[in-house]
C-alpha cells in the first residue's frame, strides 16, 4: 500500500463517522466507549505513564488523553493524527495539550522523541508492509518503549472487509527483530491483541 492510498483510506473511513457521530467514541469507530476504553487499559500498562513524555499516533479526537487525565496523568502529551478535523476538534477539547496534523508515515516528516508511543486503532488499517514500517519507527523514536495493538488472525476473519487483520505470530517474530523485551497481551478481546516493545 502507497502513502498516498493509506491516507485515502484513513480519510474515507473516518470523515464520515466524524460528521455522523461529533466528538463521540464512535467518530473514531468505536460504536461503544468500552471498546475503546478496554483497549487503553491495554495500551497504557505497557509502563509507568504518570509523568513521561508520550506520543499517541491516530490521536483522533484526543480520547486517549480523555483516558490518561482519569488516570493521574502529569507528563507531556502530544497528539498526532492526519486529519485536519480531527486536529482541530481535539484542540478544541483539550486547549492545554499539543495535537498536530502529521503523518507519522512519511520519509520527511521530523519526529521528536518520546519514552512511550501508543498507537491505539491503527494498525488495522494499514497492509504489512505500512504495518512493519509503523512498528520499525514507533521503537526507533520511543526511548523507553512503544505499544500498540491490532487484529487478530486468531479470531478469525473480521466482519468488515476495510481492517486489515494480523498473525500475532508475525507480528512478534518482526518486532524480535529489533528487540527480545516484549510482551504479548491476547487475553482482553478475542479478536485484539497488543504489544509492547521495550527498549534495553
Amino acid at each position: 500500500m502507497e502513502q498516498d492510498e493509506y491516507q485515502k483510506k484513513i480519510r474515507a473511513f473516518y470523515e464520515p463517522l466524524l460528521a455522523a457521530h461529533g466528538d463521540e467514541t464512535a467518530a473514531v469507530g468505536y460504536p461503544e466507549a468500552a471498546g475503546q476504553r478496554g483497549r487503553y487499559v491495554m495500551l497504557c500498562e505497557v509502563g509507568d505513564l504518570t509523568k513521561a513524555s508520550v506520543l499517541d499516533i491516530g490521536c483522533g479526537l484526543g480520547h486517549l488523553l480523555d483516558f490518561l487525565k482519569e488516570s493521574g496523568f502529569e507528563g507531556d502529551y502530544l497528539g498526532i493524527d492526519l486529519q485536519e478535523d480531527m486536529v482541530e476538534r481535539a484542540r478544541k477539547r483539550h486547549p492545554d495539550a499539543r495535537f498536530e496534523v502529521m503523518d507519522f508515515l512519511a520519509d520527511d516528516v521530523v519526529i521528536e522523541e518520546r519514552e512511550f508511543i501508543l498507537a491505539s486503532g491503527v494498525i488495522q488499517h494499514c497492509d504489512r508492509s505500512l504495518r512493519e514500517k509503523m512498528i520499525a519507527r514507533m521503537y526507533e523514536k520511543c526511548t523507553v518503549a512503544a505499544a500498540f495493538n491490532a487484529f487478530s488472525t486468531w479470531y478469525g476473519k473480521h466482519p468488515d472487509p476495510r481492517f486489515n487483520i494480523s498473525d500475532p505470530l508475525e507480528v512478534l517474530d518482526y518486532c524480535r527483530a529489533y528487540t527480545t523485551r516484549l510482551l504479548f497481551r491476547h487475553e482482553y478481546v478475542a479478536h485484539d491483541f497488543s504489544v509492547y516493545m521495550y527498549r534495553p
